[in-house]
């Protein structure tokens, strides 16, 4: 059996006084979905954040398919397959949807291969189901919903 993709074991987090997690663990196999619920101040937010490298723990540990790992920066989650999407994504509305999509990926190159861009934002939109042009400014997205769940998006006419 493979390690698991990521594994918590005994995470606690204080901010000062305030215990924000205590002694929280976790394992994610691949291929699983699991979904963080609870009461505000329950430490959501805190678990995520910690997850993607902007906490790091006051306590415990973190293993990435069975390797003890540290995120000292998102950047760091990044590398390692690990990034959050969260449930109101800002959305810059001078670039377009391929530029919206890469934004927060901070290993990009110092120059940018446009045809490369677009055909890596082309494939996860394929992957979502989506249709949108990933050349439009973002401006022009429209949210079709105001309800909790997935958004829908679509070009205002």
């Amino acid at each position: 059996m493979d390690a698991p993709v990521l594994e918590m074991r005994g995470i606690t987090k204080s901010f000062g006084r305030t215990k924000a997690l205590t002694d929280f663990s976790v394992s994610l196999e691949c291929g699983t979905i699991h979904a963080v619920v609870g009461e505000n101040g329950a430490g959501k937010s805190t678990l995520i954040k910690i997850m993607t490298g902007i906490h790091q723990p006051s306590t415990g540990s973190m293993f990435v398919d069975g390797k003890e790992t540290v995120f000292h920066s998102t950047r760091d989650a990044q590398l390692r397959g690990i990034a959050a999407i969260y449930q109101e994504p800002m959305v810059f509305p001078d670039l377009d949807v391929a530029e919206n999509i890469f934004m927060s990926h901070s290993n990009r190159p110092s120059r940018i291969s446009w045809s490369r861009l677009y055909s890596d934002a082309e494939a996860v939109i394929d992957r979502l189901g989506v249709k949108l042009d990933v050349r439009r400014q973002a401006s022009g997205l429209t949210r079709l919903s105001k309800s909790p769940g997935p958004s829908r998006w679509m070009y205002g006419s």
